[in-house]
């Protein structure tokens, strides 16, 4: 769903709200929402269902992140089973790792994001969940250094370029194997893959080295960044034995 638009009336601009969380809490929660549209402050946002209250950016991409988290339930995702170790790659500012969270709190979740605003947001969001651990941290095919492509663009929309080491503003990133090695886990039951066109390195090269440790995948394609990338994923995935279908804009690959 995209964001309401400003001039609505309220009552009609409210009726997503009321009708994903009741009259009361969806009113609170549109009221709350309208704020985030104008620049200026940060909007506290409390949502049934959800432990703790998170924030978001007004006049920035956070009130549609929102909107497609939590009012188009993307973040209830399916999952199979009690998953125990989950990665986050592209959290942007947490809304999907605070709803696994939610959903499972006995689940480690490793939350990566690589831009500094973002990240900041992340560790926000995220601070009451012991079990959310956030990483400004890239996810590549290897280990590198990884620079923002388009770094004046909304923030849930940055693209990332292989970057030399030392270059400003770079950041580090790591392959999954490298991860799952950095936080001591034989295996991860979900990991979570939304890095605007990225996933095509992913799962270009070094797929052998960890797809057997791996239970179930949520990926955002990004085919109009990097064309070809959803016939690239599901015939590697489809080859390693995983089923595919979707959820929203999400692909859920699981064995």
């Amino acid at each position: 769903m995209l964001f309401p638009p400003r001039l609505a009336s309220f009552h009609g601009w409210s009726r997503p709200f009321r009708e994903r969380f009741g009259m009361v809490a969806g009113t609170r929660i549109s009221l709350a929402a309208r704020q985030a549209i104008w620049p200026g402050k940060l909007v506290r946002i409390a949502v049934p269902g959800s432990k703790y209250p998170f924030y978001l950016r007004s006049g920035s991409s956070d009130a549609a992140v929102f909107c497609q988290v939590f009012l188009d339930r993307q973040g209830d995702f399916p999952v199979e089973g009690t998953p125990a170790f989950a990665i986050d790659a592209g959290a942007n500012i947490g809304l999907v790792s605070v709803c696994l969270a939610n959903r499972f709190p006995r689940c480690k979740i490793v939350a990566l994001e690589i831009d500094a605003a973002n990240y900041e947001m992340l560790v926000r969001n995220t601070r009451p969940y012991p079990n959310i651990v956030p990483l400004r941290l890239g996810l590549w095919s290897h280990s590198t250094t990884l620079a923002i492509d388009n770094p004046t663009a909304e923030s849930w929309s940055f693209r990332t370029r292989e970057a030399p080491v030392g270059l400003p503003g770079s950041i580090p990133a790591v392959g999954v194997a490298e991860l799952l090695r950095q936080q001591g886990a034989e295996c991860v039951d979900l990991l979570k893959i939304d890095i605007e066109g990225g996933e095509y390195e992913i799962f270009s090269t070094g797929l052998k080295e960890w797809i057997a440790r791996v239970g179930t995948l949520v990926i955002e394609m990004h085919e109009q960044f990097r064309p070809g990338v959803t016939d690239l994923v599901t015939s590697a995935l489809g080859q390693e034995g995983f089923e595919t279908r979707r959820c929203g804009e999400y692909w859920i690959f699981s064995r």
